[in-house]
């Protein structure tokens, strides 16, 4: 892939986390919970419309700094699937319902650089490839 088409990839994903926000609800959708907005857009651009996709800590806001709300942890209580990157000390403790998974997506490197980026699209597939055989 050329470094122009590469950007503008990445940057219809940025697009799609500030336009598409969805809450967490009564739908067939697989629920996805994501901490951050870099791993939602993902999930939101390869999930499509079999998705539901919540964002956690909002745009902007330094992971390490954010407080989770209990309107939060009860977001991720009702999820079917938590997505993480693994520093996200909030997680640490938290109760989630029965059926929910809790998946780190392991990503060595900055998410915002572009070849990074691509291989944390690469695993999101294939975590939600393996939740969604269909």
């Amino acid at each position: 892939m050329k470094k122009p088409t590469v950007i503008s990839f990445i940057a219809l994903l940025f697009c799609t986390v500030f336009a598409n926000e969805q809450p967490v609800g009564g739908d067939d959708r697989l629920r996805i919970t994501c901490t951050t907005t870099l791993m939602s857009s993902v999930v939101r651009a390869v999930g499509g419309d079999r998705v539901n996709v919540h964002t956690v800590i909002p745009y902007g806001m330094c992971p390490g700094h954010f407080d989770l709300t209990p309107g939060e942890a009860e977001t991720l209580r009702s999820a079917d699937m938590i997505l993480c990157h693994g520093f996200e000390r909030f997680l640490d403790g938290i109760e989630t319902g029965p059926g929910t998974k809790k998946i780190t997506v392991q990503i060595k490197g900055n998410w915002m650089i572009p070849q990074v980026y691509l291989q944390a699209v690469t695993n999101i597939r294939d975590i939600l490839t393996e939740a969604m055989p269909a």
